[in-house]
């Protein structure tokens, strides 16, 4: 079908679309991809803390939500041009030291 291969023939291009990218965009993909997946230095994956309703507290699952959100900002800025690129994961950065620093006494 049409959309299929749509996807297929986008899929297949992403490779290319990667490798083209500068490298603080290529570094900002891969630390927004870690965000989202692996853990931070204070808790676990926030991907699984998110999808995990069982934890006890929702505040930890909140900090979470926020990393996944930080994590995404930095895999959107990635694919801009390199000054906005720079000036979103800066930012993403700034904000992600700032939640970890609160989130140790929350």
């Amino acid at each position: 079908s049409v959309p299929a291969k749509r996807v297929m023939s986008r899929m297949l291009a992403l490779p290319k679309l990667i490798s083209d990218l500068p490298a603080v965009s290529k570094v900002l993909l891969a630390h927004g991809l870690l965000d989202v997946l692996f853990p931070n230095p204070l808790t676990a994956p926030p991907l699984f803390r998110v999808l995990d309703v069982q934890h006890r507290s929702k505040k930890k699952r909140g900090w979470a939500w926020l990393f996944i959100m930080f994590g995404l900002m930095k895999v959107q800025s990635a694919f801009a041009n390199s000054s906005m690129a720079a000036h979103v994961g800066g930012t993403a950065y700034l904000w992600q030291a700032v939640s970890m620093t609160v989130e140790g006494f929350y």
